[in-house]
């Protein structure tokens, strides 16, 4: 759904499907970029048996903006980073924001403005679990 700005009255999208649902869009992005800036020696997706840490997230905005002429993709993302021994103790919790404009009204630039989005918060995480995640000065 959206709204036009500065319209409060939603409407559906002319399309109606993702290749994947936007939270599968997003961790696979996530991982591919943490393992890119090599942010700890394993990252997964998956529960494993000597997993010390998990990255808990969640996807608060996936927006795609609308004002006039103007177009742009917004992704908010809230993290807790818990050892997995102490999860009410968490070591990093925060949120990752980023807007990146599209170069046109066509879905393709707004696809292509989500990846650089994307890749945005991927770099504010790892820039902060570097500063306050396990290994990093008290």
């Amino acid at each position: 759904l959206f709204s036009p700005a500065p319209y409060v009255r939603f409407q559906q999208y002319n399309y109606h499907h993702w290749e994947e649902a936007p939270p599968r869009l997003v961790q696979h992005r996530l991982l591919d970029g943490l393992h890119a800036l090599e942010a700890a020696p394993v990252i997964t997706a998956r529960p494993t048996a000597d997993a010390r840490y998990r990255l808990e997230t969640h996807l608060a905005r996936f927006e795609r903006l609308v004002d006039g002429g103007r177009y742009a993709a917004l992704i908010e993302l809230h993290v807790r980073l818990v050892r997995i021994d102490a999860p009410d103790a968490p070591l990093v919790v925060g949120d990752f924001r980023a807007e990146e404009p599209a170069a046109d009204s066509t879905m393709e630039a707004t696809a292509m403005a989500f990846g650089r989005a994307m890749d945005d918060v991927v770099a504010q995480l790892a820039a902060g679990l570097a500063n306050r995640g396990p290994g990093a000065a008290q």
